[in-house]
């Protein structure tokens, strides 16, 4: 998949990609209420891919529909295992709180219940 993270702009190309992809599903009949986003960290883009769209998340939350973000444990965020970026899976997801995000895909549900408490 990192032989595919090449882009100019990853925001505006991955935003012209699901936008593409947007427009199919509706032209295909799916509801725009049953529609959710995910920027998709990981598939295809490299660490500071990643970063980007974590710090520009807001470009996403403008196209109008619910923003999910599936950020647990994913290598960019360091550590050599899944344990070992638990804690920065915990503060992604304290960055993303009342940034307006649907929601967070996570491994360890109770700490970020907690989190966002």
């Amino acid at each position: 998949m990192n032989s595919k993270a090449i882009y100019g702009d990853v925001i505006a190309d991955v935003i012209e990609e699901v936008t593409i992809q947007l427009d199919q599903a509706i032209a295909a009949g799916v509801k725009r209420e049953n529609i959710i986003l995910d920027p998709g960290l990981g598939f295809a883009k490299d660490a500071h891919h990643n970063w980007e769209i974590l710090e520009r998340i807001d470009e996403f939350l403008a196209l109008g529909y619910p923003v999910l973000i599936g950020h647990s444990r994913k290598r960019f965020i360091g550590g050599d295992t899944p344990d070992e970026r638990e804690a920065g899976t915990l503060k992604i997801s304290q960055s993303l709180v009342g940034k307006g995000i649907w929601a967070v895909r996570v491994h360890s549900v109770a700490p970020h219940v907690e989190l966002v408490k």
